[in-house]
């Protein structure tokens, strides 16, 4: 039997999380939820894996 070694890397987008602060900045203010399509596509290009 064989045993693999999976290490997986995570890149974030410099952009990301300033983004997030300001999003829950407006919901404080507001007081609305954020349309939740929106944040997984904001998710879904700001978040990277690989698999080395």
């Amino acid at each position: 039997m064989t045993t693999a070694t999976v290490a997986v890397v995570i890149t974030v987008r410099w952009w990301f999380w300033p983004y997030l602060f300001g999003l829950r900045a407006m919901v404080a203010l507001t007081g609305m939820e954020p349309d939740q399509e929106k944040l997984a596509s904001v998710c879904r290009k700001a978040v990277y894996t690989k698999a080395v």
